[in-house]
């Protein structure tokens, strides 16, 4: 049952990220955080039109973290024992000069987060955020309406099968029923008439 519902599982994921995508850009809260690690996922170098030194285009995959405090916080209680720590990773496209990084950790990341949920969060790439946010959440949803209609097709097919009358079994033939009577003129199992008998 639980590979049926995979499809479904998998549009509804898929549908959540893309929402989240999409309220990240638009009502995300901007804050400062710390990259904890960097994957180099992929470098692609960019010629310069004039001929000087080319750029890299870098795709990294960060995992970073950073400190949710409240906005109105009081004067004598100290940051740290009121402020939660949040995590999060994200694929970032960035421009450098070289194909290497200066550094892998340790340096700051804007990221976007929503408030009531800071695990809700990605590094602040708006153009990202509304494109792929948008794909995930449009695909998301054609799996799913696609899904719940296999669904209850399937449904309405147990039902009819369910609601069907039910035919009575045909009895099997008494062979031993006609034994006892005696063959009609009629009957195609009187192959002889009576006039074809010899008298004895």
């Amino acid at each position: 049952m639980i590979f049926r519902l995979l499809p479904l599982l998998i549009g509804l994921y898929f549908a959540y990220a893309g929402a989240g995508s999409l309220t990240l850009a638009v009502a995300g809260e901007r804050v400062d955080a710390t990259v904890d690690e960097t994957v180099v996922k992929a470098v692609k170098e960019v010629p310069a039109p004039d001929g000087s030194a080319p750029t890299y285009v870098m795709r990294t995959k960060v995992a970073y973290h950073f400190d949710v405090c409240p906005r109105q916080a009081p004067p004598q209680v100290p940051p740290d024992a009121i402020c939660v720590r949040a995590e999060g990773s994200d694929t970032r496209i960035l421009s450098a000069p070289y194909s290497v990084l200066a550094h892998d950790k340790g340096y700051a990341v804007p990221v976007v987060f929503l408030r009531p949920a800071p695990w809700v969060n990605a590094v602040r790439q708006p153009k990202h955020l509304v494109v792929y946010g948008l794909l995930e959440l449009l695909l998301g949803l054609a799996v799913v309406l696609f899904e719940v209609k296999v669904l209850m097709r399937e449904r309405e097919t147990r039902l009819a099968e369910a609601q069907a009358p039910v035919l009575p079994m045909a009895q099997p033939a008494d062979l031993w029923h006609d034994l006892g009577k005696p063959l009609g003129p009629d009957d195609p199992k009187s192959s002889r008439k009576e006039e074809d008998i010899p008298p004895s």
